[in-house]
């Protein structure tokens, strides 16, 4: 949880009873590297930006972004909206702007306690051990501890019908939409910091594949359940970090105008502490989407 001296102080006594362990003392390695790291973040910025702080202590009020963002304050624009979508009309979204830039939404009671229940109905039985993109495929990986699925919308009628009020909220075309993905975390299950997006420099066979289709323009992270501690999502360069709420959303831009990544957007799923936590993530690729978000490609000088 980032308490590192603490951490340190229990392996050592931990190595003065087991006698030499390899795994503690590799532990303790791991430790004094974070704590050189953390300092070393802390002289260069001014401000702690541990990931682990974010996901311990909640937005940093002070932070260098903050002071960018004079007058206004986080948590205070709130409205019901429509955009301008006809089919929104009879049951605006509450939404809530976390940050201006880069832009990050949050959609209060964006599903109905009913379709949450449906949605973890039918992705709990095909849950498996979430992956991670490596060089030539998809591979398990310590820093994402969770199980997920995936739901197309043809499956039922729900699943649709969440498509579909996204494409509404967003004006996103439905046609670039990945496969709705459902995600469950037990106590411990957490996501280390990442971005949502892939670099056109990578060469890797499978980042290939993933760009094949766009990269990924936005993301909408759907939230399945409340958590009683810990789970939160931590958007780590903005300082801000975003509690689970039950039928909730956060939505945000992962790439510029031009096609490059938002930086800003590296995000981290916090360690649960107490409970389960569910969500569902529609992730919104280029392709299909050229008459609503024009220029993404960035044109040779």
């Amino acid at each position: 949880m980032g308490n590192y001296s603490e951490a340190l102080r229990i392996v050592k006594k931990a190595l003065e009873i087991t006698g030499k362990n390899d795994r503690l003392e590799i532990g303790a390695e791991m430790i004094l590297e974070k704590i050189q790291q953390s300092k070393n973040a802390s002289k260069k910025n001014g401000m702690p930006v541990e990931e682990t702080d974010l996901c311990r202590f909640g937005a940093f009020p002070d932070s260098k972004r903050r002071q960018k963002m004079k007058g206004f304050k986080v948590w205070s624009a709130c409205k019901y909206s429509t955009n301008w979508n006809p089919s929104l009309a009879i049951r605006p979204i509450k939404s809530e702007v976390l940050s201006k830039s880069p832009f990050i939404e949050f959609w209060h009671q964006f599903l109905t306690d009913k379709e949450v229940d449906k949605l973890k109905e039918l992705g709990l039985s095909a849950l498996k051990r979430s992956t991670v993109a490596g060089d030539t495929g998809y591979i398990e990986a310590s820093y994402r501890v969770s199980q997920s699925s995936w739901l197309d919308d043809s499956l039922n009628e729900t699943v649709a019908a969440t498509s579909r009020r996204i494409s509404d909220m967003t004006n996103f075309t439905r046609a670039g939409m990945e496969t709705l993905q459902i995600a469950n975390y037990g106590v411990g299950g957490h996501y280390q910091a990442h971005y949502d997006f892939a670099y056109e420099t990578d060469q890797s066979e499978n980042a290939k594949a993933f760009l094949a289709d766009g990269n990924r323009v936005a993301t909408v992270l759907m939230y399945l359940s409340d958590v009683e501690l810990g789970g939160t999502t931590a958007f780590i360069d903005v300082g801000i970090n975003v509690t689970p709420e039950k039928g909730g959303a956060v939505f945000w831009y992962n790439l510029d105008r031009n096609g490059s990544g938002i930086e800003e957007t590296f995000h981290a799923a916090c360690p649960v502490l107490v409970g389960v936590k569910w969500v569902a993530n529609k992730w919104i690729k280029y392709n299909g989407q050229h008459h609503v978000y024009k220029c993404p490609i960035r044109l040779e000088e």
